[in-house]
This record gives structure tokens, C-alpha cells and sequence, in this order.
């Protein structure tokens, strides 16, 4: 016996490996294709149990008659700090991003100049009732100068009738990384004329033709659904001082979030931490699979 003991070499592992997801599609199956994670910055695996416990009745001492486990709840807790909007999606409990395709032509956009606007004030190009988000960024053609070629009109004359007005260079500033533009007070004088008390409706044509281009570009949108984000999650582990790493993968987990994540902060990178419940996949599969060579 003590000759075995000292024979025996543990297997010590200090974690280290990456995490693949394979998220579940509406049709209720994986896609077969898992996804990089990318760098998580902690990773644990939970199992807790329910219990029915039965003492006798009879004597001044009750006994335990039976101690029997009711339920098992395993449950895997991930923390990606990889910004990606694949990550986001999970942690917000959102739909897969979609794609935004490419838009050409004129970029118009028609808001509200609200009483008391001034030089601090911004309007998002693209914004619309159907997309109140608007379009984060546009480029133009390599051998196109960049010009505002229709220009702008306001309503400040009669509510609801736009009429051009002439802005010179200097009355704004256009945003043209993140599709932004703003109005200094010598052109807001010149779209809400004298202060009509009203906000002035204004229309903004950016690069008219085809000159204007609106790159494609992927969205997380985010509604009200109570949706159910189901994955199949792989980690493979790095081997360590020569023990051979883990590959563990579970067939179907249930996402949440886990907590908060930090939007902005001097000292702490965006993370999204997950918990993962595991549930039963069905068709006789197992929760986990630990795959490992013998040390």
C-alpha cells in the first residue's frame, strides 16, 4: 500500500485552454460549426444537488431512515472578455447579429431641431422611424471629393414645407466615422431662422448619387423577447507539466448572464460573464463529456 502511494503520480492542473460555442438555431438544432469564444478570463464547473430526507417517527430519537438525491443541477460559468458581438448577443439574451447591408446612394435623414439646440447638440445620419439607430458610418468612392451635394432644408418658414438653406463649410461638422453631424450657432441661426417657438423640422441629403456609400456592417438589436438561448458548448484544454488537457463538451446548455459587465472603466476590460445551465439533450446523449488520456 505505502509502495503504491509512492508510486503514484497526481495530476495537478493549473486550468488553461479555450472555449467553442456552437449556438442552437431556431429550428432547434446546432449548426454543426462552433465559434471561438475568444480570450476567456475565467472558466468553473458547478453541480448541486436536492435532497429528500426521511427520519423515523417512533422513539425520543429520531434516525435517518433515508437520505435519497432528488435532482442534480450542473451548471458551467464562463467569462469572455473578448468584445465581440457574438459575446454581447449571449450576454444580453439577444438574437444572433445580423447584417446590415451595404447601402449607395443618398443618405437622407430628416430630425427634429429641438428648442434650445446648440453647438453640443448631434444628430445621427440615417436615423428614421424604422431605424432610430441609423447607419453608425458611411465612405464615399476613393475618386469622389466629399461634398454635400443636395445640401439641407428646414421648415422654419411653415411647419411641414422644407426650403433650402445655404450652409457654408464652417456652420457644421460632419461625423463621417460615425455617421454624426452637428450644427454651429451660425448654422442653426440659419435653419431655425427667428426662433419660430416651435422645434424646426430639418432634412439632410449626404452625397447624393452614387458617390455615397453606407459600408455593411453587423447589428445586435436587442428587443423585448423572454427568449431561450440554447448552445452546445467545447473546451479543450491545454495539457499541462505534461498531463494531457481535458476535452470537455456539453451538447446543450441554457445561457444567462452572470452579473454586469463594465461599459466603461480606466482599469477593468469590457467582460460578459455567462452561466451555462446544462440540460438534457435527449436521444440518450449524455450532459458532459470529459474526454482524457490516462497520465
Amino acid at each position: 500500500m505505502v509502495n503504491l502511494i509512492s508510486q503514484h503520480k497526481p495530476v495537478l492542473i493549473l486550468g488553461a485552454g479555450a472555449f467553442f460555442i456552437d449556438r442552437y438555431e431556431e429550428n432547434g438544432k446546432v449548426r454543426g460549426a462552433e465559434t471561438y469564444v475568444g480570450d476567456t478570463v475565467a472558466a468553473t464547473i458547478g453541480a448541486t444537488t436536492e435532497r429528500q430526507t426521511v427520519f423515523s417517527g417512533d422513539g425520543a430519537v429520531a434516525t435517518k431512515i433515508i437520505d435519497k438525491v432528488t435532482s442534480v443541477d450542473r451548471t458551467l460559468g464562463i467569462t469572455p472578455q473578448d468584445a465581440t458581438l457574438d459575446n454581447i448577443a449571449l450576454f444580453l439574451i439577444a438574437s444572433k447579429p445580423a447584417k446590415i447591408s451595404q447601402s449607395s446612394g443618398d443618405i437622407v435623414t430628416e430630425f427634429n431641431i429641438p428648442l434650445g439646440a446648440d453647438d453640443r447638440t448631434y444628430f445621427q445620419l440615417g436615423a428614421a422611424a424604422t431605424n432610430p439607430a441609423g447607419r453608425p458610418k458611411f465612405a464615399i468612392a476613393s475618386d469622389t471629393p466629399i461634398v454635400l451635394a443636395s445640401g439641407f432644408e428646414s421648415d422654419k418658414q411653415t411647419a411641414g414645407t422644407f426650403a433650402a438653406v445655404t450652409l457654408a463649410a464652417a456652420d457644421f461638422e460632419l461625423d463621417r466615422i460615425n455617421g454624426r453631424i452637428r450644427f454651429m450657432s451660425a448654422g442653426l441661426g440659419k435653419l431655425v431662422g427667428d426662433d419660430p417657438g416651435r422645434a424646426v423640422k430639418c432634412k439632410v441629403t449626404i452625397l447624393t448619387g452614387k458617390a455615397g456609400t453606407s459600408p455593411e456592417f453587423q447589428r445586435v438589436a436587442v428587443d423585448a423577447a423572454a427568449r431561450q438561448v440554447r448552445v452546445a458548448v467545447r473546451y479543450i484544454e491545454d495539457a499541462d507539466e505534461g498531463v494531457e488537457g481535458r476535452n470537455i463538451y456539453i451538447p446543450q446548455a441554457s445561457v444567462s448572464p452572470a452579473g454586469e459587465a463594465s461599459l466603461k472603466s480606466r482599469d477593468t476590460p469590457q467582460q460578459f460573464p455567462l452561466t451555462l445551465a446544462i440540460e438534457d439533450p435527449g436521444s440518450g446523449l449524455a450532459q458532459i463529456y470529459v474526454d482524457g488520456v490516462p497520465a
